[in-house]
């Protein structure tokens, strides 16, 4: 806020009974005591509003507001002829600490008219501090007009017009946009200076006063009042309008919104299912993993054992040759015994064989149906990521931000992430989202039957005008009627 001017000192030198004296203001404020015709009203109105504007008109003078009083007999009474004063009014800033002075001097000669000039001491030098009103030649003697100017030197203000000075003193002290309300200010000073205030001014007084000391409005000024007065009632349906249309915005917000939310809890609930089947086939393809594994072990051990047993055959064979050739078989038990053994091993090679290609059609069978798993994995995953995409666009329709990051995460890694908690926050959802659809279809419902209705009303309103139409058409027909009878029969 900016820091005003506050009247610090009043001050006269060579004025009236006084030959030099101030007056020290607290906060602007002053108390003068004394009895009747003491001089309480004349030291006042030596200031306020005399200083104010420089005017010395008689009346101005006078609390009473007659003409009997001039300057010139304050400073000629008691027998003087010709003489100088000065009047002045310090104003400061209490906080920056700056000082201004207003005030006037004046010269009355007998038999002449008096003299006057005016000033404004902006330099911050203060009187009776570092700035004198007089010359001291063994006694005080104040500075004439001139003495006054050069004293006052440059940077300061210095006129001998009246309207000038009042001009300046709004200027520097006031900073009214234009003279008249300053003046306006000046006149309700001295509406409400009376030497009886107690006993003349009535609450009513004072409120005529202050109610005149207003500015008249000129049209202008009143024009945009009476056609803003003029719109408010059109303003203020528009303002009825606008907060209908805003409750009806809120409530297909509100519609929107559970909308979305169901969509999103519905595609959130899809591509929980599909994790869920991803998960079972995981599992189902890490058995089948497993187990072709073991059949891979067991076929490798199998196929070790029907090398060795081929192996001894192979021998047996080359052995019972051997023995045919060589004639090393003496007795037919021993050739019976070997042929039975060879037949043993061949069965024995047989079966392992039987069981080897048995093992290797489960193999191919687990690895195909491996494969399929793969694959519908691969299916499943990009399912996967795009509900994942579809999540992330309907939670950037209504600001949910876990979209977005669930996205993340999951192409993390989609086979480890832990579906509980989303889970559970679904399920609540799910329950929040069918009451909203019971309340949403219950609006549609309510939305429909207000459609029938209308329809209806319609209807009704349209069979009224017609009846309305048919009756205007009767009453029409009946007016003529009547015509037509009152020609035909003129003495009724």
């Amino acid at each position: 806020m900016k820091e005003r001017w506050i009247a610090n000192k009043f001050g006269l030198f060579n004025f009236w009974y006084y030959d030099e004296e101030e007056f020290q203001l607290l906060n602007g404020k002053i108390l003068l005591r004394g009895s009747n015709g003491s001089g309480k009203s004349v030291t006042t109105q030596s200031f306020i509003p005399l200083l104010l504007d420089g005017n010395k008109a008689p009346s101005r003078l006078d609390p009473f507001g007659s003409t009997a009083r001039r300057m010139e007999n304050y400073l000629l009474h008691d027998n003087h002829e010709d003489r100088i004063g000065y009047l002045y009014i310090e104003f400061k800033k209490p906080e920056s600490n700056l000082y201004i002075t207003i005030g006037m001097g004046m010269r009355a000669q007998k038999s002449k008219a008096m003299d006057s000039w005016y000033f404004i001491l902006k330099d911050g030098r203060r009187v009776n501090k570092d700035f004198k009103l007089y010359k001291v030649l063994g006694e005080k003697y104040p500075l004439t007009k001139q003495q006054f100017k050069n004293s006052l030197g440059e940077g300061n203000f210095f006129t001998e017009s009246q309207k000038e000075y009042m001009y300046k003193v709004n200027e520097h002290l006031f900073g009214f946009s234009d003279i008249e309300n300053y003046e306006e200010l000046l006149k309700l000073l001295i509406e409400i200076r009376s030497p009886k205030l107690s006993k003349e001014f009535k609450p009513t007084k004072i409120y005529n006063i202050l109610n005149n000391s207003q500015k008249t409005l000129s049209e202008d000024d009143l024009r945009p009042m009476a056609e803003a007065m003029d719109n408010m009632d059109s303003l203020n349906m528009k303002l009825m309008s606008f907060e209908k249309s805003l409750k009806a915005a809120e409530s297909l917000k509100e519609s929107f919104h559970n909308y979305n939310k169901y969509i999103l809890f519905s595609k959130s609930k899809d591509y929980l299912e599909k994790e869920d089947y991803v998960r079972a086939l995981t599992k189902e393809r890490e058995s089948l993993l497993l187990d072709i594994e073991e059949l891979k072990d067991e076929k490798d051990i199998k196929k070790k054992e029907a090398d060795n047993l081929k192996e001894k055959y192979d021998k047996a064979r080359v052995e019972y040759e051997k023995l045919i050739k060589n004639d090393i078989f003496a007795t037919k038990n021993e050739l019976e015994n070997l042929k039975i053994e060879i037949s043993e091993e061949e069965k024995e090679v047989s079966a392992l064989r039987t069981s080897l290609d048995k093992k290797n059609k489960d193999l191919k069978e687990k690895e195909g149906k491996l494969e399929e798993i793969k694959k519908e994995e691969e299916y499943i995953e990009s399912q996967i990521i795009r509900e994942l995409d579809d999540i992330e666009d309907y939670g950037e329709e209504f600001n949910f931000e876990e979209g977005a990051l669930l996205k993340k995460e999951l192409l993390k890694g989609i086979k480890d992430y832990d579906f509980t908690f989303i889970k559970e926050s679904l399920n609540k959802e799910e329950r929040k989202l069918e009451n909203a659809f019971k309340f949403i279809k219950t609006y549609e419902d309510i939305k429909s039957e207000k459609e029938e209705c209308e329809l209806e009303r319609d209807k009704t309103a349209k069979i009224v005008e017609g009846l309305n139409s048919e009756l205007k058409e009767s009453y029409e027909y009946f007016t003529h009627i009547k015509e037509e009878y009152i020609g035909k029969n003129k003495y009724l």
